[in-house]
């Protein structure tokens, strides 16, 4: 499967540093050490479950956000998620988020 464009906004960076460190100064980390989720990481997370980036994987119950398959995978390789994973990141969000 071919990866399609993502959707998601990206930021350049320098270098893995200072995406971290933007992490942390937006507030968009709990603390815990995080991987830069780059285009490539994203797309073979993707690849390994043989997604599309806009698959829908379910909808948030308290708010009703569209978890897409692009989203679950940026997450997942920011807390360091190895694509052979991105199968079970996958299945437990449809899990979680069936009716």
């Amino acid at each position: 499967m071919t990866t399609r464009r993502l959707s998601s906004n990206s930021i350049d960076m320098r270098d893995a540093f200072e995406a971290i460190e933007t992490y942390f100064d937006r507030g968009w980390s709990d603390g815990l050490p995080i991987v830069p989720p780059t285009f490539e990481a994203v797309a073979a997370a993707l690849e390994a479950a043989n997604l599309a980036p806009d698959a829908i994987l379910g909808v948030e119950p308290t708010k009703g956000a569209v978890i897409t398959a692009e989203k679950a995978a940026i997450n997942a390789v920011r807390a360091g998620c190895r694509p052979e994973y991105m199968p079970v990141v996958a299945a437990a969000v449809e899990a979680i988020t069936a009716d």
